[in-house]
């Protein structure tokens, strides 16, 4: 729907300009172009000027208008998408936009409040306590393990000054020592079957394995088998993985703590942190399904595969009634990234990308881009200002607030969506990857992602077609 009324838009203000300033069908086309932030619409363009049968003089002088128009008008349109999607519809909407893209992500089940860097929670999930038997001494560890239920383990158990590893076979003595580690509300039952905590003797050490695992369908489906339910929980699932716990979920880009989401059924792709011992840790990650490996930061070859395969996707074009459809390189990119992405949550051994070092690659790529418009705009522009003054600047200015604001009133009056979500999508309207970036930077997390994406890819798809339209409409009344 927004992509449309954006087409429309662009069209009415590109066919009205025409009109009204005596422009070319190239200067049209680049106009329409420049408006939609869209440069496949420059190749879509070009091929239906080609197409007019026009002396090579005037092509080349239609096809030096499109590429001239379009660099100014881009470079305008960009700048007022930036300050639009991040400044003033967030302003015109009454909304924070840091706020309630915290409070989306935290909506989301429950998930992680964000910690800023250089503090830690003051009341972290995963404790370790001692405990001294008392009255219930004689109980196996297994027994004892079988009461506390799922979040906490027996790491060790002191007898006599001797520590020793925890074996569910182990029989618990009176004044016996027990080493327990666990989520903060599961460990509070223990003292309910042990005794008083007391502090760690000296010579007691732990060592934990810290291991994340990516569940698997073949996962899944064995856990229904075994539990005899159809979508088991985190909860049911930990407790039948035994001598680990479960600390952290995660599920796409949102963290959801444990204590609050137990009851969350489990879904293939979601990525589980756990701690146990070596053994148990190895054992539980096998049957959950595939470890990821935290020293891998960066797979290269599959990350640039996946580039290379998006850019010869979208030099790639489909014709439809005469009209070439391409995705663009840019849209090319995003339909392998979407697959290669999916492709990731099949097999967690690929694909790995740390997110600081994408931050950086992303905002050094945005700034070359804007960049390289702006030397490319640079010595057309005087030329075309004194042409037509202030009037391509102006419209490229109407063309983006106009459609955006019609956008604004339909996404907040009529489907009530929430303010990032919005801003999201006002920046795939116009397909537009420096808006969403500023868009991102001032919500301090990537919620407004899930909304641009859906929107950019329609965007890539439609906007080209209307190239070769304005083309035609332009040339039929000159």
């Amino acid at each position: 729907m927004f992509p449309t009324l954006t087409a429309l838009l662009a069209l009415g203000v590109a066919l009205g300009a025409a009109k009204v300033l005596d422009l070319t069908a190239g200067s049209a086309a680049g106009l329409f172009a420049g408006l939609t932030t869209q440069s496949a619409v420059v190749g879509t363009a070009s091929q239906a000027l080609s197409d007019l049968g026009l002396p090579p003089e005037q092509l080349q002088a239609q096809q030096e208008d499109l590429s001239s128009v379009f660099s100014l008008t881009y470079l305008v349109s960009v700048i007022t998408v930036v300050l639009w999607v991040s400044q003033i519809a967030p302003a015109l909407m009454r909304a924070d936009l840091a706020k309630d893209a915290a409070e989306l992500l935290q909506g989301s089940k429950g998930a992680e409040p964000h910690v800023q860097g250089g503090s830690v929670a003051a009341l972290p999930d995963l404790v370790g306590r001692v405990y001294r038997v008392g009255r219930h001494h004689g109980q196996t560890a297994q027994a004892l393990q079988r009461k506390l239920g799922s979040g906490v383990i027996i790491y060790a158990v002191d007898h006599g000054n001797n520590q020793l590893p925890s074996s569910p076979t182990v029989l618990l003595g009176r004044d016996d020592l027990v080493h327990l580690v666990g989520r903060r509300a599961a460990i509070l039952r223990a003292e309910e079957w042990l005794g008083a905590e007391v502090a760690a003797p000296p010579h007691f050490s732990t060592s934990l394995v810290i291991a994340r695992v990516m569940v698997t369908r073949r996962a899944v489906r064995a856990y229904r088998r075994v539990l005899r339910e159809r979508n088991p929980s985190l909860g049911r699932m930990e407790q039948q993985t035994r001598g680990v716990v479960f600390t952290h979920l995660t599920r796409g880009a949102i963290d959801l703590p444990l204590e609050r989401n137990v009851s969350t059924e489990i879904q293939p792709g979601d990525v589980i942190d756990l701690v146990g011992d070596a053994s148990t840790t190895t054992d539980a990650c096998r049957r959950l399904g595939q470890q990821i490996d935290p020293t891998i930061r960066f797979d290269f070859t599959y990350i640039a595969g996946g580039v290379a395969l998006g850019v010869f996707v979208g030099l790639g074009h489909v014709d439809v009634l005469s009209i070439p459809l391409t995705l663009g390189t840019g849209g090319g990119a995003l339909l392998t990234g979407l697959l290669f992405g999916w492709l990731r949550t099949k097999r967690a051994t690929v694909g790995a990308y740390d997110s600081a070092a994408a931050e950086v690659v992303r905002d050094l790529g945005l700034t070359i881009f804007v960049a390289g418009i702006g030397l490319t705009a640079a010595p057309q522009i005087l030329p075309l200002l004194g042409e037509y003054g202030a009037g391509l600047p102006l419209l490229a200015v109407l063309g983006v607030l106009a459609p955006g604001w019609v956008s604004l009133l339909v996404a907040r009056r009529f489907f009530k969506l929430p303010s990032p979500v919005v801003a999201g999508l006002l920046a795939g309207q116009f397909s537009s990857s420096p808006g969403i970036a500023a868009v991102i930077r001032q919500a301090g997390n990537s919620t407004p992602m899930n909304s641009y994406v859906t929107v950019y890819a329609l965007s890539n798809l439609l906007y080209p077609v209307f190239g070769p339209l304005v083309v035609g409409l332009v040339a039929s009344n000159t």
